[in-house]
């Protein structure tokens, strides 16, 4: 049986072998390796599938490290911001409020739009909504 990076083999079967950062050990348990059968015994399929348990793990260590800096920038924030912080929902609750009125400020310019600049269309061209100039190949975005 061929030897696979990241694997163990027993019997027929390959599994897992993947050492867990230590920043995340606690979200596995204590453990230090991720060990789980990969339920197969081609080692092409062994390779996809611990390259998708790699990954997985990298990017859990990427959010556990985006949650670091934001607890650490969070903490650094007077307590009345923190507050303020606190009940909009944290970051993403930011983000959705930040989402919604930006939607809605889009939509906002659309209906109260100024006129187009350009007074005349280019040659062959007629002007269809202040959006889009047909004939031209031009549209505004």
């Amino acid at each position: 049986m061929q030897t696979v990076k990241g694997t163990i083999q027993r019997g027929e079967c390959y599994y897992s072998n993947v050492k867990i950062p230590t920043a995340l050990r606690s979200a596995y348990g204590g453990k230090t390796h991720y060990r789980q059968s990969l339920k197969t015994s081609d080692p092409r399929t062994a390779e996809t599938r611990v390259g998708i348990i790699r990954a997985t793990i990298a990017v859990e260590v990427e959010a556990a490290r985006r949650q670091a800096d934001l607890d650490r920038l969070t903490a650094a924030l007077a307590p009345e911001e923190q507050k303020i912080f606190r009940e909009a929902g944290g970051l993403s609750g930011l983000i959705k409020r930040f989402e919604g009125g930006r939607s809605h400020s889009a939509s906002w310019r659309r209906q109260n739009r100024a006129p187009c600049l350009r007074t005349t269309p280019t040659s062959g061209a007629t002007m269809r909504s202040p959006w889009t100039w047909q004939g031209t190949g031009h549209h505004r975005k």
